[in-house]
């Protein structure tokens, strides 16, 4: 991810975890299903902001902490998961949701540190 396709990368990603929570709540009907949406709409508007070149390094910066909630968040869910409260389609779908999230911290990562580089090499 560089600073020009930043926004549609994090607008994607916001929207398929937008998308796996309709799709979960469609197939199962319980309102639990819809919990990815609710940090994936978030990522989904901060891709949009991006597109303000002004408003990019922040928006980034903002989606990516949501992601990293999303991944805290369904850490509270690992005991219910290690019970056997949890059903197969929940560890499912937050399994999912975690793999998603980490998918996008690790290249909004990947592009802070080539974004450094490029800034260094600029200075030499």
């Amino acid at each position: 991810m560089n600073t020009s396709n930043s926004p549609k990368v994090t607008l994607g990603f916001g929207i398929v975890l937008a998308l796996l929570a309709l799709g979960f709540f469609g197939f199962t009907g319980k309102m639990t299903a819809i919990i990815p949406a609710y940090f994936g709409v978030p990522i989904a508007l901060c891709g949009l902001i991006a597109f303000k070149d002004n408003l990019r390094k922040i928006a980034v910066h903002a989606a990516l902490v949501v992601a990293l909630l999303s991944i805290l968040a369904s850490l509270g869910t690992i005991p219910r998961m290690l019970s056997g409260e949890a059903s197969a389609l929940a560890v499912t779908e937050i399994g999912l949701m975690v793999a998603i999230s980490v998918s996008y911290i690790a290249l909004g990562v990947r592009s802070f540190l080539n974004a450094r580089k490029e800034r260094a090499a600029k200075a030499a």
